[in-house]
């Protein structure tokens, strides 16, 4: 330390530059570390940008028995408001990989790979060549449940009452943020909070009490609020009174993003991956009807369904 003495002594000024820069680094670790870094406020944070979210991509596996499943759900609510998942279902020797983009008022899908064990009558594999990667337009009457894809990635609900994800003007945003807190929606057990690494990320790992009636009539404003209508039937009084229930998220510590979704009570399991990406969903172009691609497929003669 005789060196750094000596410094001092000899250039005073350059020494008060040197101690003024070393204080304000300090103060930014200290801010670093005890502020930005502290799980309340890392929790609320994400909370908050969730609504103001412009894209997204959702992975959820599972697997029952032999059969394994994949699926990608690339959400796009800025200029296009789109949504594209690419699903595979894979047993045994087989496997079929579907992509289906939704808008919302329509939507499309189309086969990417399917592999069978089954066998023509003259015991030859089967040519899908009539059937990949054609575009079937839903028409209302074969699969209408892609008008609806849109809507089932934005309001999510089916598998855990996860927090909303949407992109809200600010003043929404305040309402619905408002209202969480008022209501307790989401309750993180602060005092045992775990610091771990998921999917290659830096987080914080919380359990979330999570009150259903409050929740559900909280994700139905949020619905109304993206111009939806699709949780009206659901009234939340039936869930008033059920008592909380736990599920865990996981947090990336420095730029406050949810990075994974588990609720036990159901088996799910969801990680979330490229906030605000920019890369536009393209529209097919050409296209047949959805019943149109489920006759081929009928005309093969095996079990493959749209």
């Amino acid at each position: 330390m005789d060196w750094l003495l000596e410094k001092i002594i000899r250039h005073p000024r350059a020494s008060r530059t040197l101690l003024a820069v070393a204080i304000v680094a300090g103060g930014v670790l200290v801010w670093w570390q005890f502020v930005w870094q502290n799980p309340q406020r890392v929790f609320e944070d994400m909370l908050a940008s969730n609504l103001a979210t412009t894209s997204v991509t959702k992975t959820a596996r599972a697997s029952s028995g032999s059969q394994q499943l994949e699926q990608y759900a690339r959400l796009e609510m800025d200029n296009t408001s789109a949504t594209d998942w690419l699903v595979t279902v894979e047993q045994s020797n087989a496997g079929i990989t579907t992509e289906s983009i939704g808008t919302p008022t329509t939507g499309f899908i189309r086969y990417t790979h399917i592999a069978t064990t089954q066998k023509t009558p003259s015991n030859t594999s089967y040519d899908f060549s009539h059937v990949l990667n054609v575009w079937g337009k839903s028409d209302g009457t074969t699969d209408p449940s892609l008008d609806h894809l849109f809507s089932q990635t934005v309001l999510d609900i089916s598998n855990a009452p996860l927090p909303p994800i949407g992109n809200l003007p600010e003043a929404k945003q305040q309402e619905l943020l408002d209202y969480m807190r008022a209501q307790q929606i989401f309750t993180p057990a602060y005092s045992s909070v775990k610091h771990a690494k998921v999917v290659g990320h830096d987080v914080y790992t919380y359990q979330v009490a999570v009150k259903l009636g409050a929740y559900v009539s909280m994700m139905q404003a949020f619905a109304h609020d993206m111009g939806m209508s699709n949780l009206d039937t659901i009234d939340p009084n039936q869930y008033s009174t059920l008592a909380p229930i736990s599920m865990t998220l996981s947090i990336d510590r420095a730029s406050h993003r949810l990075v994974e979704a588990t609720y036990a009570g159901s088996g799910f399991s969801q990680d979330y991956t490229d906030w605000g990406l920019q890369t536009p969903i393209a529209l097919p172009q050409a296209h047949v009807t959805t019943t149109e691609l489920q006759n081929r497929l009928q005309a093969l003669g095996t079990s493959t369904h749209v």
